[in-house]
């Protein structure tokens, strides 16, 4: 039977477990804070320190990105190779397959924080809430959309109350982003280490024109524990 690889970890795998899952999205503000501000400092690994990594990865921290080729991850909070566990897909959704990649960053891994990111601009939110909708013809992308809209359906009333398009859209994307949070933290195993204080799930928005990450802290009391 295949086992999960539990290669060594790198160098650096150690600094980066002692932390508590709030001290790592510090780190997160920070990367991003110097990204926006202009002062990345663009982490080069040498030849030496690229092939430690092939004995094994210890990344900080999972993200689950749009798709959208404007949102770049490791550039937007500063982070280099193996700093960051990536899924990316159209809208930053949670699906099975990215179940299974959760489940591997947090039971395997040891990640202790995952960042749901959605960003300004997104073209996915922006088709499934558009007025009249008119699902596409593929059939796979008007099936991602339908399930946007549905999972969105709780807020409409609040979305369409809101008269400022730019506004509107930047809700829709954030909303999207806490659905994909609760879906996250609903698994039995993840609740149990958010419980326990050892992981925290979060969600964010990534405005394009600035550079800046807000992070959403979740609105349910359960889920908004100090960690």
């Amino acid at each position: 039977m295949m086992r999960p690889c539990m290669a060594s970890a790198p160098p650096n795998a150690v600094a980066y477990e002692s932390k508590s899952p709030r001290e790592t999205l510090a780190e997160m503000r920070l990367g991003n804070s110097r990204f926006w501000t202009g002062k990345s400092e663009r982490p080069n690994m040498s030849m030496v320190e690229r092939r430690e990594l092939i004995s094994g990865q210890r990344p900080r921290v999972m993200v689950i990105g749009c798709a959208d080729s404007r949102v770049p991850i490791e550039i937007v909070f500063d982070l280099g190779i193996g700093d960051v566990f990536v899924c990316r897909n159209a809208g930053n959704l949670t699906n099975d397959s990215v179940a299974g990649s959760i489940d591997f960053a947090v039971h395997v891994l040891g990640i202790k924080l995952v960042v749901v990111m959605g960003h300004q601009s997104c073209g996915a939110v922006k088709a499934a809430m558009a007025k009249p909708f008119v699902a596409p013809k593929p059939p796979m992308l008007a099936k991602m959309l339908v399930g946007i809209r549905e999972s969105l359906d709780y807020c409409v009333d609040v979305l369409d109350g809101i008269e400022d398009k730019t506004a509107r859209d930047r809700e829709a994307v954030i909303a999207n982003a806490q659905v994909q949070v609760r879906k996250i933290v609903d698994e039995p195993g993840i609740k149990l280490k958010i419980e326990r204080k050892e992981l925290l799930v979060i969600a964010s928005f990534y405005d394009m024109s600035s550079g800046i990450v807000d992070f959403v802290e979740p609105r349910e009391p359960s889920l908004r524990k100090e960690y």
